[in-house]
């Protein structure tokens, strides 16, 4: 039998974002922004606040996810994701990726207490 080292992630502020706030990897931005929100540990952290702030630009009216310059859609890309995102099983439409960052992004308002308006 073989022993496995759990992989996590290095200590330090974890999301990798640009200086407008746009997030390298969105799935480990996601990952790392629910946890400070349940915590109330979101304000201590410039880089999680402005990667928030981005995606919550992103929504469109009815406050879906929908990036302008999305050219291809959020994928799984490092292993401390896996098990959050996709939270379905691939579909063929475009939009089954988006309703995953969309949830994240609403659940994560909830936790910051923001009232949510459904239409």
């Amino acid at each position: 039998m073989r022993a496995l080292k759990p992989e996590l992630p290095p200590p330090g502020d974890l999301i990798e974002a640009g200086a407008k706030g746009t997030a390298t990897y969105i799935t480990v931005a996601l990952r790392f922004i629910q946890p400070l929100a349940r915590i109330s540990g979101l304000h201590p952290s410039p880089v999680a606040t402005r990667v928030l702030a981005r995606l919550l630009s992103e929504c469109d009216e009815q406050g879906v996810w929908r990036p302008k310059q999305l050219k291809a859609l959020p994928r799984t890309t490092h292993r401390v994701t896996y098990h959050m995102y996709p939270l379905q099983a691939e579909s063929k439409s475009a939009d089954s990726r988006l309703v995953d960052v969309t949830f994240r992004l609403a659940l994560i308002a909830r936790l910051l207490g923001w009232p949510l308006e459904y239409r």
